[in-house]
Formats: structure tokens, sequence, C-alpha cells
């Protein structure tokens, strides 16, 4: 085999390790992501997701609006989205919530569905725990 086809074949295995690699490190801030404080998620805080405050819950339409900045916004979350209660300013682990849990007043992170901030779909939703 010539040295250049050895190249092309190690640069390949090189691509295919760092594309696996990468799909692992997504799997994995998946899979712990409940457990990161709001506007804590690396990567992800204040670029691909909102921190704002609620303003009102619509259970029904399973959406609710946010305030940031005095900018209202509305949103729906996704029929698989996750609720998580954000317990660690108690010095608690999260936990799993519901809609329920969400509640005018409270401080928010919200992961839309393909990282569209600007109306898409709620794939998570971080709520401040209330004491």
């Amino acid at each position: 085999m010539s040295s250049s086809k050895l190249q092309v074949g190690l640069w390949r295995a090189a691509f295919a390790a760092l594309v696996c690699a990468g799909a692992t490190l997504a799997n994995a801030q998946k899979a712990t992501e409940m457990y990161v404080p709001i506007g804590q998620s690396a990567g992800l805080s204040g670029k691909h997701t909102l921190v704002a405050r609620v303003q009102s819950v619509n259970a029904a339409e399973r959406s609710l609006t946010v305030v940031q900045d005095s900018t209202a916004q509305a949103v729906k979350l996704a029929d698989t989205a996750s609720v998580w209660i954000d317990r660690s300013k108690q010095q608690q682990s999260n936990s799993v919530g519901t809609l329920a849990d969400i509640k005018p007043g409270l401080l928010v992170e919200i992961k839309f569905v393909k990282n569209n901030r600007s109306g898409g779909e709620a794939e998570w939703v971080k709520v401040q725990h209330q004491p």
C-alpha cells in the first residue's frame, strides 16, 4: 500500500473517531442535562437556550408565556418535552417535574427543538424550585 493511501486511510479513521466522539458527547450532555443548574449548561445556556421568567401557563395548550428584558415570548412544549426542577439553590438534586410545576414568576431555562430560539417548540424546560 502506498504511503498516500495509508495517510488517506488514517485521516478517514481519525475523522470517523471524531464524529463518533462528538455524537457520544452530545448524548452524554442530553443524559446529564437535567442535573445542570439553570443558566449553566456548557455551550447551550444563553446561546441556544432562553432564560426568562414565567408570565403565564396554559396547561390545555401545553404552552407558556415568558418574559426576558421586558419582551414576552410564547413557548409551546413539544409532546416529548421534558420538565426538570432545578433544586441547586437548596443544595438538593434536581428532579423530574411536570408542566404543573411551572408557575408564573418562576425562573425557567428553555431549550428549543433544533435550537430555534425565536419561536420553536421547547425540547426541555428547567424550572426554578419553589420552596
